[in-house]
């Protein structure tokens, strides 16, 4: 490909195009003198050096091809000062070359150093070879304007600016998935903190913001069937209810399902459940069975309200809970909290929602 004098973009290097002809002109010379004179030691180690930085140039080790001119060049200057000039020539095309190969380098690996070095090679090629200094500071001017680029880059840079913006987006997608699972499972309040969490790492998130809102009209919903509910059981305790005559002194009452004047919530905790074993049981069996526990012992009337969920969805994990001689109340509330569930009380009512 042809090079242009100031132009990088369209070269790429090709040292031994330019050394072969030469090398071949001083062989033809020095073979020419045979007829006058044999060569000497000093014109065959010339010869040697510049094939050897031919076959540098040909691999790409522009280090070792430019040690070698610079060898050669000194070595010419005693024994054949007639191609001093065309060395230099070489070796100055040779840095440039080199240079070139650094810049584009740099452009890969978006890094200022080769390009550093890439300069510093246009400064020793203008030295060598002083005709050369206006297309060795055209190739400079455009390695330090690149230079500035990369620098002006690298300090304007998310990862300069704001070194932690990686761990808050990993934060973050932590938060998101943990809502999502909240949400699938109807535990809506930890599905809004865990939004708001994320919310506070990135706040202009709209994945997020649509999310939260989504959640809260849950809440809300919720909060309306509760509200609902404490409504009717305020209507209940106020309802007539047949009172029971008083009993006589030694008499059993033949009601036995009539409890003292005791809250409900009082009278669960101080019933003990002899023992209870759930493995991965569902939960409308596991509330099934409470339901008929508390029932047969406490009230024939005891039934546990499920709002604003079904037991039966197959979205709620299977229960595993074990206990022994432990109070009805913190049996029931103890399986709740575990899946997600609020448990109220409220008059005779019992009331489970999500929370």
């Amino acid at each position: 490909m042809m090079r242009t004098n100031t132009g990088v973009s369209s070269w790429r290097p090709n040292f031994h195009c330019f050394l072969v002809p030469f090398l071949v002109a001083f062989l033809a010379l020095l073979v020419s003198c045979e007829s006058t004179a044999p060569l000497t030691s000093d014109q065959k180690a010339l010869a040697r050096i510049l094939a050897d930085a031919d076959s540098a140039s040909s691999s790409d080790d522009y280090a070792a091809a430019t040690k070698l001119l610079v060898r050669a060049l000194v070595l010419s200057e005693e024994v054949a000062p007639s191609t001093t000039r065309q060395i230099k020539k070489r070796l100055c095309d040779a840095y440039l070359d080199w240079a070139r190969s650094l810049y584009w380098k740099s452009k890969s690996e978006n890094s200022v150093e080769p390009l550093a070095e890439a300069i510093r090679l246009c400064a020793k090629a203008a030295k060598v070879r002083p005709r050369s200094k206006r297309k060795c500071e055209a190739y400079a001017a455009r390695f330090k304007s690149d230079l500035r680029s990369i620098n002006y880059k690298n300090a304007t840079s998310l990862e300069t600016i704001d070194p932690g913006y990686k761990e808050r987006e990993y934060q973050f997608d932590i938060f998101l998935k943990q809502a999502r699972v909240f949400r699938r499972a109807g535990n809506y309040m930890g599905a809004k903190d865990k939004l708001q969490e994320a919310l506070r790492l990135n706040p202009y998130s709209i994945e997020a913001t649509r999310e939260l809102r989504g959640v809260m009209r849950k809440v809300a919903a919720a909060g309306e069937r509760r509200a609902l509910a404490d409504k009717q059981a305020r209507a209940a305790e106020v309802a007539w209810k047949n009172v029971n005559p008083i009993e006589q002194t030694g008499k059993k009452s033949s009601q036995p399902d009539q409890a003292p004047a005791v809250d409900l919530r009082s009278r669960m905790e101080s019933l003990t459940i002899a023992e209870i074993d759930f493995k991965d049981a569902p939960l409308d069996k596991v509330f099934a069975i409470l339901e008929k526990e508390i029932r047969g012992k406490l009230l024939s009337s005891f039934k546990l309200n499920c709002e604003g969920f079904s037991p039966t969805d197959s979205k709620w994990p299977p229960i595993t809970f074990k206990a022994e001689k432990i109070p009805a109340y913190g049996a029931l509330k103890a399986i709740c909290d575990g899946v997600g569930l609020s448990l109220d009380i409220s008059g005779d009512a019992v009331i489970i929602s999500p929370k």
